[in-house]
């Protein structure tokens, strides 16, 4: 076995060991859940700070780093079908706009406060606003960012929202009436899917309604969704402000990776798959082995991006960082509280 096989197999034993260890961690510190996606950037940042890894290692680390997600965003269509648009109805849809505003609008203004940091901004508002760690690294290899970019915007989103996890299931019962509007919030409030989640399953525990849960799932869902929406935005802006006195048409064909259009037509198959395949046992199964593929393949590339990340190129971004992060989470906290009462 070569460097090259052994920088893969690295990255395949941290993630194992995180998957392992993350749950009898969580019940240690007296928690519900420790995101597994923290633990993999966290834990490949200290390893790759540690040790130095030979040459040969670094190009199989930086091979699951751009390859391997490449191929994790592909089967992420999978888990999105057009469907879901229509189970959680307009309420979910105009909260989620009104989000996805506040956030746009906030982008612009923290631009020009700190007009260093655009692309930093850019990667967070789009965690904030559609879903977290994944958000973050499907749009970052198309608008290709920088990798201390990358990483910062991940801890941060995933530092905010794991906040969130410990503090809005009791949160909702303070300033909302509903169960509807309990579970509304959960799902736009916080970012990352699998926060999403936990703080749902907080409340429930504590409060033993479902409905809560329910909604928060689908409302995070339909964020999930706009993930297919984004990622050709990205693609075609990137290539037309390149090249923008040719056929726009020609130059995404052309130029547009391939990840995309594989992403694209996974969620073609998920929504036909759901329609024919309906009650399938098969499909079920298949769907479930397709979740476990995705978050084994986006677990493997957020080690080896923390492998990538050396601690002293991050702290002159901190503070900034930190401040972007809290203004996006307070926009949309500020707006969730508005409008859910009024949709509601």
């Amino acid at each position: 076995m070569n460097g090259f096989w052994y920088g893969i197999s690295l990255i395949i034993g941290i993630y194992l060991a995180i998957s392992l260890m993350s749950e009898p961690l969580a019940q240690i510190i007296g928690i519900a859940v420790i995101p597994v996606s923290l633990l993999c950037l966290i834990l490949g940042i200290i390893i790759g700070n540690l040790v130095s890894l030979p040459f040969s290692w670094v190009r199989g680390t930086n091979y699951v780093k751009k390859n391997i997600l490449q191929f994790a965003i592909v089967f992420l269509g999978l888990k999105i079908s057009l469907a879901q648009v229509l189970d959680v109805g307009f309420n979910s849809l105009a909260l989620i706009v009104s989000v996805f505003l506040i956030v746009f609008v906030l982008g612009l203004i923290l631009q020009r406060i700190f007009f260093k940091e655009k692309e930093l901004i850019t990667l967070i508002g789009i965690g904030t606003a559609i879903c977290g760690v994944t958000a973050i690294m499907a749009s970052s290899s198309v608008i290709k960012s920088k990798e201390q970019n990358v990483a910062i915007a991940i801890l941060i989103v995933v530092l905010w929202g794991s906040i969130g996890v410990f503090t809005y299931p009791f949160f909702v019962e303070w300033f909302f009436s509903t169960e509807i509007s309990k579970g509304l919030f959960l799902g736009v409030g916080i970012h990352d899917t699998s926060q999403v989640l936990a703080a749902s399953l907080i409340h429930f525990d504590i409060n033993g309604n479902s409905v809560v849960l329910e909604t928060a799932t689908l409302t995070k869902l339909i964020r999930n969704l706009f993930l297919a929406l984004l990622i050709p935005y990205l693609a075609i802006k990137v290539q037309s402000n390149s090249f923008g006195q040719t056929s726009l048409l020609k130059q995404v064909s052309n130029n547009i990776p391939s990840f995309v259009y594989g992403f694209i037509f996974f969620i073609f198959i998920r929504t036909i798959g759901d329609q024919i395949l309906v009650s399938s046992s098969i499909w079920d199964q298949i769907l479930a082995w397709n979740h476990q593929l995705v978050s084994a393949l986006f677990g493997f590339a957020l080690v080896a991006l923390g492998l990538s990340i050396k601690i002293k190129e991050l702290k002159d971004l901190s503070t900034s960082s930190i401040v972007i992060g809290l203004m996006f989470s307070l926009g949309v906290l500020f707006v969730a509280i508005i409008i859910i009462p009024i949709i509601g």
